[in-house]
């Protein structure tokens, strides 16, 4: 066997094993890192692998049961035990590799003894590399027998290595293994890049001429840079022996080269946001108190959540209408899923017994995953109860993955649920805390999945993901992304004072600056093995962030760029978006032509809709339809007449949608409870109902960072609700009905339903109809008094039952306790508001539905929001104006484009 080595080979390679060759055998090319798993192959050291959670696990372990108060890191301990261990681990990963023996090793200062300490009293440990490397170096000195005739070193310098990899080349010499260093390529480029390369080796610098074999290809954006190497690959990439360098990759990259009937390059970066994967880490997010609300609607929302889909979509619902767990809305949700499951078990013919027990397996399904126990985060959820939540997530991902074709993301969904299991275990508590937990859950799918659709293509150029994994010549080199080069700052982990006591034992830990050196090298390669050309792709932002120049690009500009005009830079400097300006351009020695493309004109705002004719009133209208048919025919043509309905996208409501929705639940039940209170026994009765209720109707206002909001709205609501019953008393008002639902018919087969929030009895015996708002201001209903409310009219045609005279009515806006009412004698004088009269809004909105529906049965809708020059005036005057700026229709009647 022939092992090609080279420090950042452990990944893809160019070339590979078989380089120009149709086949190879017995040919590896591979890092440090493969090699070790290579001899462990050899050796007969091979074992399962190991997860680095969780030996991070047996390290806070470890740490607990050491007694470490008197230790020097046991503040930081105490504060974060997980990420305190983690790197504690860490730093003993680095001294075993150099050669630290703990038995041997005593001494050396507080961190070395503190870390002397526990590796002495863990005996039983999970092993990492460092443990894995060290037994291969043992094993080699007994000697043994190497299946490995030569070793090829591709490094140019082995001063970069660390002392472990020295060591390990070492002692296969030792074993018989011939070793050989690679033949350093001279190459002699022309031009720039023969300026460039020369520099690298003690040459003078030299003004840049622009001959193409140095490219700084400049772009806006991905998706322009992208553009660029697809022209290139497309024409030049297919001629010359070209590498592509592209980091991580990038989906823009692969999605431009698709459409030009291209390769992709594939994308290695790795994500942790794939449906399937959130299942544990949401799941578990359930079991907290206060209940996280936002995580049970994500829970509920996945496509592949565990809860069946009838039951999740009820729940979705609930909680977008009313955010908590066990209120009333949250009761008839499930309610409804129950009877719709018992509809569809009868319309599949099953018996009573067999719907008795899917009812059972429903009921199971819905203890198991939402109505479950809850722990404080801080005392944190049992081991046991954490163990079976993994458990129950595993045996869902398995059952689903035996009925798909495409499971390889529920089977690594199980393997993670199974691996949080075990490190759990591994901490040797009884109960682990939501700040413990999330950190686990980091360990185990922070890293995330690569996505395995896309994959690297066959290509005729080579594709790297790093400039030190070349080993040898390439006619040109494509570095995607040549920005931000992810090299963090060196840390000194170890005192000088540290690092002289362990040199003197033998143990060489690496300098903190060898990483940046060894990683600089790297970046060295591209001009030493690039036998033609150099592109370096900058885009100037990447996913809307903006990037920064790599620091390669500091030694280019002071090799190439050596006048103070910026001529050389500008003379290696290419603008991506000149591709798109001329039909013909020159690219590094060859022609491109591009063909123009007409755009074509986005559809611009449209007032007028032609529609098929004969639309009609439904059987059955509510006060906020014709609201919206008088504000805008349009919205009410696709929501009502045409089912449009927005995405399937459950979210929260607003604040303020949360809070009148629980300031209408304490309502409700205060008046379930009595409806006659004082006003000082209501106040107090609100405040508690308000509390009681929070959790079931507004759980998202037990969050730490709604805590003023909460407070604050509590108190205004109670003042408020003690000025309602003050105005009752003070007015003689008697509450009759809450949420009463009320039906009349309108005409022509058209009847009109309302639920009104209070019902009361005048002085007088007249009814009373109460409107109660949370959201918007006093000036908005005001104004609608003034002009025309839609709503309150027909509110009170609901209750008049016939009756010809005017009926008292008023909004009651529970922020500030502020009444605002029609002119009525029996309302506050100081609270009426100048408008049309109760005859006058009904024939007003009569005239106008008239209007509107002989619009409709001609087939015009208006979008009485897009306005024009002839149209401003009518909207400005318009009785109902458009409730523009909460509809779900702007997309489509090109109001959004309008704004814009």
């Amino acid at each position: 066997m022939e092992v090609l080595l080279g420090s950042w080979l452990d990944g893809a390679a160019y070339p590979d094993a078989m380089g120009e060759a149709d086949a190879a055998v017995g040919r590896v090319v591979t890092g440090f890192r493969g090699l070790v798993g290579v001899l462990e192959t050899i050796l007969g050291l091979t074992a399962p692998p190991v997860s680095e959670a969780r030996r991070v696990a047996e390290w806070v372990r470890l740490i607990q049961s050491s007694g470490y108060t008197s230790l020097p890191f046991a503040e930081s301990f105490r504060v974060d035990p997980w990420n305190t261990a983690k790197e504690l681990l860490r730093r003993r990963d680095e001294l075993v590799l150099a050669g630290w023996d703990a038995p041997v090793h005593m001494g050396g200062g507080r961190w070395l003894e503190a870390l002397t300490a526990l590796e002495a009293s863990h005996t039983n440990r999970t092993p990492g590399f460092a443990d894995r490397m060290r037994a291969v170096l043992q094993r080699l000195r007994e000697p043994a027998h190497v299946e490995i005739d030569q070793i090829t070193l591709l490094d140019q310098n082995d001063a970069l290595w660390e002392a472990w990899q020295r060591d390990l080349v070492a002692e296969l010499c030792k074993c018989g293994v011939r070793l050989k260093w690679s033949e350093s390529s001279e190459l002699e480029a022309e031009g720039d890049l023969g300026h460039l390369q020369r520099a690298q080796t003690g040459g003078e610098p030299a003004l840049a001429s622009g001959d193409s074999s140095v490219m700084m290809v400049r772009a806006e954006n991905e998706w322009e840079a992208a553009d660029f190497v697809a022209t290139w690959l497309g024409t030049k990439g297919m001629e010359e022996n070209t590498v592509l360098i592209r980091g991580d990759g990038s989906l823009t990259l692969g999605e431009v080269l698709h459409q030009r009937g291209l390769p992709s390059p594939g994308v290695e970066k790795p994500s942790r946001w794939r449906e399937v994967l959130q299942v544990l880490p949401l799941a578990i997010e359930t079991y907290w108190e206060p209940v996280r609300i936002e995580a049970m609607l994500q829970f509920l929302s996945l496509e592949d959540s565990p809860v069946p889909r009838r039951v999740r979509h009820e729940l979705s619902r609930a909680i977008s209408n009313a955010p908590g767990i066990g209120g009333r809305q949250w009761a008839e949700a499930l309610e409804t899923a129950y009877r719709r499951s018992t509809e569809r078990w009868a319309e599949e013919g099953l018996s009573q017994e067999q719907q008795a027990s899917e009812r059972a397996k429903l009921d199971k399904r819905i203890s198991e995953w939402i109505d479950h126990r809850r722990f404080h985060p801080d005392s944190g959820i049992p081991v046991d109860e954490l163990r079976r939540i993994c458990s129950q997530v595993a045996v869902w991902a398995h059952g689903l993955a035996a009925n798909r074709d495409d499971d390889g993301m529920l089977l690594e969904a199980a393997r993670q649920a199974a691996e949080v299991a075990d490190v759990a275990d591994a901490l040797g508590t009884t109960t682990v805390s939501r700040l413990q937990l999330q950190r686990i859950l980091d360990a185990v799918s922070g890293g995330g999945v690569v996505i395995s659709e896309i994959r690297e293509e066959a290509a005729p150029w080579g594709v790297v993901e790093h400039p030190g994994q070349l080993w040898a010549p390439a006619d040109a080199v494509v570095w995607w992304g040549f920005h931000d080069s992810k090299q963090g700052p060196a840390t000194r982990t170890w005192t000088s004072a540290e690092r002289m006591w362990l040199r003197d034992r033998g143990v060489e830990v690496p300098d903190h600056t060898l990483a940046s050196r060894r990683q600089a090298a790297a970046w060295r390669r591209v001009a030493h093995f690039a036998g033609k050309r150099i592109i370096f792709v900058a885009p100037k932002r990447v996913a809307g962030e903006a990037t920064t120049d790599h620091p390669l690009w500091s030694e280019v500009k002071q090799v190439l760029c050596t006048d103070e005009q910026g001529l050389g830079e500008a003379a290696i400097t290419y603008d991506a978006s000149d591709l798109r300006r001329s039909e013909t351009v020159r690219l590094a020695g060859a022609e491109i032509r591009r063909v123009t493309q007409t755009p074509a004109a986005l559809p611009g705002p449209i007032r007028d809709w032609q529609v098929p004719a004969g639309i009609a009133l439904r059987e059955k209208e509510s006060a906020s339809s014709l609201d919206t048919l008088l504000g805008c025919s349009l919205a009410w043509g696709l929501h009502y007449a045409g089912k449009v309905r927005s995405g399937n996208v459950a979210s929260l409501p607003s604040n303020n949608q949360t809070l009148g929705t629980l300031m209408h639940e304490v309502l409700s039940v205060m008046l379930q409870e009595s409806m006659t209170w004082s006003s000082e026994v209501a106040r107090v009765r609100a405040g508690e109902l308000f509390d009681e209720l929070v959790p079931t109707t507004a759980a998202v206002l037990l969050e730490p960072k709604n805590a003023k909001l909460r407070r604050d709205a509590k108190t205004r609501f109670v003042a408020s609700i003690e000025q309602l019953f003050e105005l009752l008393a003070e007015t003689g008002i008697e509450l009759k009905k809450t949420e009463a639902t009320l039906v009349q018919n309108w005409g022509e087969g058209v009847d009109i339903e309302g639920r009104l929030d209070l019902v009361g009895e005048a002085q007088g015996g007249e009814p009373v109809v109460i409107d109660l708002k949370w959201s918007w201001g006093k000036n908005y209903y005001r104004e609608l008094l003034g002009r025309l409310s839609v709503q309150l009219t027909v509110y009170l045609w609901l209750v008049a039952e016939g009756r010809a005279e005017e009926l008292p009515g008023f909004y009651f806006l529970l922020t500030d306790g502020t009444v605002l009412a029609r002119q009525h004698p029996n309302m506050p004088r100081n609270a009426q508001v100048s408008g049309p009269s109760q005859g006058e809004s009904l024939a007003l909105i009569r005239q106008e539905i008239d209007r509107v529906l002989s619009e409709l049965s001609e087939g015009r809708l208006t979008a009485t929001g897009i306005v024009s020059a002839d149209t401003a005036e009518a909207l400005a005057s318009a009785l109902v104006k458009p409730k523009c700026r909460f509809c779900d229709y702007q997309a489509i009647c090109g109001l959004t484009e309008v704004a814009k």
